[in-house]
């Protein structure tokens, strides 16, 4: 133990006689290099571990550009942490040899554990590059990883019982002299956030723990996990005011116009106040359609035929647009004293306006048992084919989906991952996109 801790025999001035008991000396220099080579080499280990936690299994939790790099390094986590699981054994050997069986090869042993120490120090280096400052671990695995090499070249230049002859001495301070200096570039690179090696100002870092998804139409980005079924919620815009309906408001009254080129209006939901005694006084009777209707129907009674209003009771309901069926064809139904009728027909117009508001419809998303009519699956991801620049692995992606909105038909497309490029005239139908700028508060963010 004494020898474990730089306590060595202090040579006796005594030349006959018997011989003085051996007094122990401190050596504080060889004191700190253990101390220093043991806390680094066990925190290095542990960081490698939580550095691997970072990129297991990024195939289920690829919501991000660094899982899009990772994905591109097949077994980079299985490497990773068999280092882990080396240095972890090597350790417990190099604490059996030097404690238990108190052989003095204790530098011997240091520069050999070198070889796996530098190994998971670059594998940890590369993953500091592509996370840039959103993990942390494998930033501190590197550190320690410097500073265990710079406790090396200490703990060589203050060897006991002989002298250091100078071309150890220039090597290690030199060694010494270039760790320090890489320690603190190192450090002040990461604080100021200069791992701009694979940066892309167009898509920065982010910590996604779900897909952000963005459907036409829908202002709201939707936070989806794979493998999941996600149901689409549609929300009322911040603050706005139900709009005060009489017995017999269509959709055509408050709902909002489609977008450019759309024949469907704006999917974000709409709150409306409906009156009461709107059954008792015959009034919104015209009621086209069973589930999904037709715009031109009295929206407060087709909410009671929902059973989300009781006849003749006034209320607020949110009411949601989407495209008129093909066929114009809705279906009828009697319930809650309403009889719808199953079809309308379409008015003849010149104003191409006219023509087409009249393929608006409308629908109900709180209305019981309605949870299917807005459904959105990521079913998986395959990598494409072709070269793409090393700061943008996302273009290497595309996804599978599937999405229904409003009851509608299901819909199942292949999707590159990614935001839009400059060839997209057109709003796509659906984007699978983690990518954001330097905007304050960016909207595709699923934390």
């Amino acid at each position: 133990m004494r020898d474990m801790c730089g306590l060595v025999p202090a040579p006796s001035n005594q030349t006959s006689g018997p011989k003085a008991p051996m007094q122990p000396v401190f050596e504080w220099k060889v004191f700190v290099f253990r101390v220093g080579i043991a806390t680094f080499s066990i925190l290095e280990t542990v960081m490698c571990y939580l550095a691997f936690l970072t990129t297991t299994d990024p195939r289920a939790t690829f919501y991000n550009k660094f899982e899009a790099h990772v994905l591109q390094l097949p077994g980079y986590d299985v490497v990773l942490v068999c280092l882990a699981v080396i240095n972890t054994v090597y350790l417990f050997l190099f604490w059996v040899v030097v404690a238990i069986y108190k052989l003095k090869i204790w530098r011997n042993l240091c520069a050999v554990r070198l070889i796996f120490s530098i190994s998971s120090g670059l594998l940890c280096f590369v993953l500091v590059l592509y996370a840039e400052q959103v993990h942390i671990y494998p930033f501190l695995c590197t550190l320690c990883v410097l500073m265990h090499l710079g406790f090396v070249f200490l703990g060589f230049l203050h060897p006991m019982r002989r002298q250091v002859s100078a071309a150890r001495l220039m090597i290690c301070y030199t060694g010494i002299s270039i760790v320090a200096m890489l320690t603190l570039a190192w450090v002040i690179l990461y604080a100021v956030d200069g791992m701009v090696f694979f940066r892309n100002d167009k898509c920065l870092a982010s910590s996604n723990r779900a897909m952000p998804v963005k459907i036409r139409g829908i202002a709201d980005w939707q936070c989806v996990k794979w493998g999941q079924l996600h149901h689409i919620v549609h929300e009322p815009t911040p603050g706005e005011e139900p709009y005060q309906a009489h017995c017999s408001t269509t959709f055509h009254a408050f709902g909002r116009t489609p977008l450019p080129g759309g024949k469907a209006p704006e999917r974000r939901a709409q709150l409306v106040r409906c009156p009461a005694q709107c059954q008792s006084l015959g009034l919104g009777t015209l009621v086209v359609g069973c589930d999904v209707y037709d715009a031109r129907s009295a929206v407060c009674s087709a909410a009671v035929q929902m059973g989300l209003l009781q006849p003749n009771q006034g209320g607020v309901v949110k009411v949601v647009g989407r495209e008129a069926r093909a066929s114009r064809y809705y279906g009828r139904c009697n319930r809650n004293t309403i009889l719808s009728t199953e079809s309308a027909p379409i008015q003849t117009n010149t104003s191409s306006t006219s023509n087409i508001r009249q393929e608006w419809a409308f629908y109900f998303q709180d209305a019981p048992g309605r949870e299917a009519d807005d459904m959105l699956t990521l079913h998986g991801w395959h990598k494409v084919e072709g070269e793409v620049p090393a700061n943008e692995p996302w273009r290497r992606f595309s996804a599978d989906v599937s999405w229904v909105l409003g009851g509608g038909t299901l819909k199942r497309r292949e999707v590159q991952l990614g935001p839009l490029t400059g060839d997209d005239e057109v709003e796509p139908e659906i984007q699978l996109n983690f990518c954001h700028g330097d905007k304050p508060q960016p909207e595709n963010v699923c934390p």
